[in-house]
Formats: C-alpha cells, structure tokens, sequence
C-alpha cells in the first residue's frame, strides 16, 4: 500500500497522543471516565473523531468508552449514514489488576487509523503487554 499520506501520518500521531496520555494517567484511584477523557481531548484538540472507543476494559469489568466522540465536526461526513453514537458505558473506580484495551482510532473525514495495545494496571503503576501496534507500521 506504500507510505502513509499526510493525513494518515497526522491521524497516527493523534492517536498515539492519545494513547500517551491514557497510560500516563492510568492509576490506581482514577476513574474510567476520566480516563476516557484524557484519551478522548487529543481528538478534540485535532478536530478528529472516533469510530470505535478509544479505551475498553477486558477483564474483570467490561466497560466501553464512547464512539463518535466529535463527528460533529466532520463536513465530509454530512449524509453519510454512520452508526448511533453509543456512549460511554458508565464508570468505576480503577484498581489493580484491571486490564484494558487501549485501542485510540483518529478518523478525519473518511480517513481513519487505528493503533493500540493491551495494558494492565497494578499497585506499583502501569504494565504495558505489546509495543509492536503502537504505530503504523510500514513493510
């Protein structure tokens, strides 16, 4: 498929800030919701949105975070029939041991690029289990 375009490099790094900050501010102590936020203000500050949660638990508690969090701001979109926008699922006080599907996608327009990577909160900070899916990876 060759190098990625411009657009596609810029998506990639907004969702890599968004990653960024998910895992800086993932605690022991901290919310769900305001994880979800934290990772959601990248996109917002690029005038992206999501099509997917940016974050999900996978065990033990299975909560998603919103969808289509800025389609608001997409023109080239207008018409296009897009699923409902499902919000977030709820919230809960993070603690150890919970795991999370860090999956951050930055959409503009049509355009959409998707990384992400699994990550385990413990007593002493953050476990991240994979690099490799953390970019775009061209071969």
């Amino acid at each position: 498929m060759g190098e990625p375009d411009e657009v596609h490099r810029r998506l990639e790094e907004v969702a890599m800030d968004a990653y960024r900050r998910g895992v800086d501010y993932l605690h022991v102590g901290g919310t769900f919701a305001e994880l979800c936020a934290v990772m959601e203000q990248p996109l917002r500050e690029a005038g992206a949105w999501n099509m997917g949660p940016v974050v999900q638990t996978v065990s033990p508690v299975i909560y998603n975070g919103a969808t289509h969090v800025g389609l608001d701001l997409q023109p080239g979109l207008a018409g296009v029939p897009l699923p409902h926008t499902t919000p977030r699922d709820g919230d809960f006080v993070i603690e150890p041991g919970i795991a999370f599907a860090f999956e951050p996608n930055a959409c503009l327009d049509r355009s959409r690029v998707s990384i992400g990577g699994t990550v385990i909160v413990t007593d002493h900070g953050v476990e991240e289990l994979n690099s490799l899916c953390l970019r775009v990876n061209v071969v």
